[in-house]
């Protein structure tokens, strides 16, 4: 949370001789004037605009010289605090062209569902993991298990687990804690612990979550390209099983054999580039630390009530595969 405090100094009881007192109070000035800076926009409310512009849902723009402040490089994620609220609200920092305002799409107000409309003033504060600690406020919960220090050949990733895509996380965890991946693996999780509203207000499509704010991707992209393999897990509202990513075609013929002998009550479809959800991005999180990335999306049912017989179904697949 950013601090704010404030020293008057009168100038007119300065004598104009006594260089070493004016001299003193210039340093103090310039201190107090520098820790508001470094406490970023925290401090202070600013105009907040809702207008009709082409911004993806969790994207807000910010006047250039606002993002300079506050150490805010574009493409970070930052909370939102609209006046008069305590929830806050995780987005992604975009550069803006207006000088005065913070500026957020219509679209945005998906991210306010059952609440309020938006309010004319808000407050940012940056997320940073150059202060190299994990992202743990009472809500919001990011962890990395493993070592960083040893290379491991899988690489799990939850960008949204407790309440965001519920079951997610747990699906993860589960396979992370798989005798057969025993001390193989790293698994990054960010988990929502809000009691309502944990998917609009935390979730970060996976090509925009920056290193730059979340501790545990910057360790894990030290051993960029070192991971045999990365899955990722995600939640989706319909009835099918998808597996895309940028990965192997054959890795996901066979997981798609193990996922739908196990669940035939359910299609799974291995998507296409281009397809809604298909995640061949290589800005996605899953492709971006390891040439094999598999990214999986599971319906509400399936993710909350087998994880269990999910965990064992994929490592019975990474078993056929020899990994």
């Amino acid at each position: 949370m950013g601090s704010c405090f404030t020293v008057i100094i009168n100038r007119n009881s300065l004598k104009p001789t006594d260089k070493t007192l004016k001299f003193f109070f210039l340093v103090l000035l310039a201190l107090v004037l520098g820790s508001q800076l470094s406490a970023g926009l925290g401090s202070k409310t600013y105009p907040l605009v809702v207008r009709d512009a082409s911004l993806h849902k969790e994207h807000v723009l910010l006047p250039k010289a606002w993002l300079k402040a506050s150490k805010l490089e574009e493409g970070d994620q930052f909370w939102l605090y609209v006046s008069g609220e305590e929830d806050g609200f995780l987005f992604t920092a975009k550069e803006g062209k207006e000088a005065a305002s913070i500026v957020l799409g219509q679209k945005s107000k998906a991210r306010r569902k059952g609440l309020p409309p938006w309010g004319t003033e808000a407050r940012i504060e940056p997320i940073s993991s150059s202060r190299g600690a994990y992202v743990d406020v009472p809500e919001l919960k990011e962890s990395l298990q493993g070592s960083s220090k040893k290379k491991g050949p899988i690489l799990l990733l939850a960008p949204h687990g407790g309440s965001i895509e519920k079951g997610t996380g747990e699906i993860a965890q589960r396979l992370y804690d798989h005798p057969f991946l025993n001390q193989r693996a790293m698994l990054w999780k960010v988990e929502g612990k809000a009691p309502r509203n944990n998917y609009h207000r935390f979730h970060i499509t996976s090509t925009d979550l920056s290193e730059s704010s979340f501790f545990g991707l910057k360790a894990i992209d030290q051993h960029k390209g070192s991971f045999e393999l990365a899955l990722s897990f995600h939640g989706h509202r319909g009835s099918e099983i998808l597996i895309g990513g940028g990965g192997d075609l054959k890795m996901k013929k066979v997981f798609h054999h193990h996922l739908q002998t196990q669940f035939s009550e359910h299609k799974v479809v291995i998507q296409k580039r281009g397809e809604r959800l298909s995640g061949f991005s290589k800005r996605n999180i899953v492709n971006r630390y390891s040439p094999q990335g598999i990214q999986f999306e599971f319906p509400y049912n399936i993710r909350t009530n087998s994880a269990p017989e999910l965990a064992r179904t994929l490592v019975d697949a990474l078993k056929e595969m020899g990994i």
